[in-house]
């Protein structure tokens, strides 16, 4: 009897918990606790080299699709490096094996038009269309045969002609949490093309497809020209949720069973810059903005449980050094330590991997592994 009990309450909160959780988007204002701004000690990290060679040739051969999903994913007990190749191949490469996998997707990623964005969780292919506004999932099979599992049309969603469905590939464009579609939105013609919140989320199973909107914008991203306005963010669990911003230091974790916040703040020597839109169509000045300025790039949760933020710290000159550092917190927003990588690597190649992350120069021959014990 014991059993039975067990196995069928873990059935029906899976059944409920998404109905419990829209439930709590709509039901009150979220209650949010700030807690003072975070000063950190700054330690020394050492990492692990990896000779990442055997990436970087299969990619220089067959080339990069930019738009597509390009990350590492464990896919039925193997790590790989997964990307789309030029000739709209789905490419794994095994990390250790280095054994090369090729799988031909063009006939989706034509459905998908130009306007898409895409990622790989665990044995998902997930694509999701900006203008035409659909989702759709793919099952990915041990043998690596990709087949339909869910096609979504998010039409219903209320404000549809005004939305804009995040653009930033370093952003956390969306994410599939069981049946919850969780998407970093915005508005067209307002200011920052912001909406007073930031994600929208979706329950798949709910055919009436209701958005529920969490995580209010700072009031800074109303006032000022914010250039990269999007949001990082991840699940810490079943019922919470992780998140950051590509453009301010607040940091914080939405709890959707009791529908609250708690978030604070990095202290730091902050650069980020606000951007001069006078000088919109001026290419010299919007290139050098885009180097110099500090960013938030990489929110992680590791298997230790612990929430690790990735920041490209600004510059003064174009042709300073690139320097990332780490900011290292609890689930709870207490602070562990931050530190500085010792190497120049590429802010769009920093991957959650094992205990810590591995990050790639730009060239991606070699990776850079910083682990947490």
């Amino acid at each position: 009897m014991p059993y039975l009990t067990k196995k069928y309450f873990y059935r029906l909160t899976v059944l409920l918990l998404p109905l419990f959780f829209a439930f709590c988007a709509t039901k009150e204002k979220t209650k949010i606790v700030t807690k003072p701004p975070i000063v950190f000690t700054e330690t020394s990290k050492q990492s692990v080299e990896l000779d990442t060679k055997f990436i970087a040739d299969e990619v220089s051969a067959y080339g990069k699709s930019i738009p597509f999903y390009c990350g590492i994913e464990i896919l039925y007990g193997d790590e790989y490096f997964i990307y789309l190749d030029n000739t709209d191949s789905l490419t794994f490469i095994q990390l250790k094996g280095k054994s090369v996998k090729k799988v031909y997707i063009g006939n989706i990623t034509r459905k998908m038009g130009e306007d898409y964005v895409s990622r790989i969780a665990g044995n998902q292919l997930l694509l999701l269309n900006r203008e035409r506004k659909y989702f759709i999932a793919y099952n990915i099979s041990q043998d690596f045969i990709i087949t339909l599992q869910k096609s979504v049309n998010l039409n219903k969603f209320n404000k549809i002609n005004a939305v804009r469905f995040t653009t930033h590939p370093d952003a956390t464009r969306f994410i599939l949490k069981d049946s919850l579609l969780f998407i970093n939105y915005g508005i067209l013609k307002t200011k920052n093309y912001i909406d007073k919140e930031a994600i929208v989320y979706f329950n798949l199973n709910d055919s009436l497809l209701t958005p529920r909107f969490i995580i209010e914008y700072p009031i800074a991203f109303h006032n000022d020209e914010i250039r990269n306005q999007e949001l990082l963010f991840n699940m810490v669990n079943d019922s919470c949720l992780a998140f950051g911003y590509m453009q301010h230091d607040a940091v914080g974790i939405y709890n959707m069973m009791s529908n609250s916040i708690t978030q604070t703040q990095i202290s730091h020597d902050c650069k980020f810059l606000n951007f001069d839109e006078e000088k919109h169509g001026n290419l010299g000045y919007t290139w050098k903005y885009l180097l110099i300025n500090e960013g938030n790039y990489n929110l992680f949760i590791n298997s230790l449980q612990q929430l690790y933020l990735l920041k490209r710290l600004g510059k003064a000159q174009k042709k300073d050094t690139t320097v990332m550092e780490c900011y290292v917190f609890d689930t709870k927003l207490n602070p562990i330590h931050s530190f500085k990588l010792n190497q120049t690597v590429c802010p769009s190649y920093i991957y959650k991997y094992q205990q810590g992350f591995l990050a790639f120069n730009d060239s991606l021959n070699k990776a850079y592994y910083y682990a947490f014990k």
